[in-house]
């Protein structure tokens, strides 16, 4: 899928508030680009406020995301715990950041930008180009004795 110059705000899922990609294996394979688009108040219950972009462990090249010149403002996961990514949750995929905005989103674990998965290791081809984070809130827990 390529999305250019596009704009989703308000939209809400359990995964990924605005688009959600999950591959199985060979079957179920994704590609997305987006490009010039912009990502805003959008909402999720567990993870990638925006976006959830989930590959397969045993096929991390099939799956991948580019993100050129996008911009994350004011997108929020759940406050339960172990929800994931204010803006962008991502496993198991090849993901590429280049010029992108992330602004006061919100996540109990990664307030903008969430990785995991054999992927996140430092062999993997994870790029984070000219990428900029202002006033992203990481929600913590308090605990009363």
């Amino acid at each position: 899928l390529y999305f250019a110059s596009c704009g989703v705000s308000a939209s809400a899922s359990t995964s990924g508030g605005a688009i959600s990609a999950t591959g199985s294996g060979l079957m179920h394979l994704w590609k997305i680009a987006l490009a010039n688009s912009s990502f805003e108040s959008n909402t999720a219950n567990t993870e990638g406020g925006a976006l959830a972009l989930f590959g397969d462990t045993a096929n991390v090249a099939a799956y991948s995301a580019k993100l050129e010149s996008c911009e994350f403002t004011s997108n929020a996961v759940a406050t339960n715990q172990g929800s994931r990514g204010g803006a962008i949750a991502a496993k198991d995929c090849r993901f590429k950041l280049s010029s992108c905005a992330f602004q006061a989103n919100r996540g109990q674990v990664g307030s903008a930008l969430y990785y995991t998965g054999i992927a996140a290791s430092p062999l993997s081809t994870i790029e984070h180009l000219s990428t900029m984070h202002i006033a992203n809130l990481f929600l913590s827990w308090m605990w009363l004795i």
